[in-house]
């Protein structure tokens, strides 16, 4: 008897497929058009009441918030360590300083190699900019 009735409870747990294909559905263009993670798209669709438009308009303002506040939390912290990558290409050159927190970091591959990118694209720059009278700088 006491089978009988579990076997009951159970019999009334469904979930429909078809509410879950759209949830995925959503989830995926939300993942997709935005790039924040799978937890925080189906946060903010499930807040927003499965819109897609509000869900991204929440998780950029969350973005924002969140990104602001760990911004000036970070501010404050010394970088004295990193590279100056020079760039130079007949009679134009680019010298540009970056700034790290650690020797680990300036010491890396990836570090170095986006500062060479990144000086590259400076040299570019002021090969474009041949005519003009000043200097390039960060102002």
């Amino acid at each position: 008897m006491l089978y009988n009735r579990a076997s009951l409870l159970t019999r009334f747990f469904n979930v429909s497929s078809n509410h879950l294909n759209a949830n995925k559905s959503l989830l995926g263009k939300l993942r997709k058009k935005t790039g924040y993670s799978f937890t925080n798209c189906k946060k903010a669709l499930e807040l927003n009441e499965h819109d897609i438009d509000k869900a991204e308009k929440w998780l950029q303002e969350q973005a924002k918030t969140l990104g602001w506040a760990k911004a000036s939390k970070l501010a404050g912290r010394k970088t004295s360590q990193g590279l100056i990558s020079i760039a130079i290409e007949g009679k134009h050159a680019a010298m540009v300083e970056f700034n790290c927190e650690t020797d680990f970091v300036a010491r890396n591959k990836q570090f170095q190699g986006m500062a060479l990118a990144i000086s590259a694209a400076c040299l570019n720059y002021a090969k474009t900019q041949a005519q003009a009278t000043e200097p390039c700088s960060k102002e």
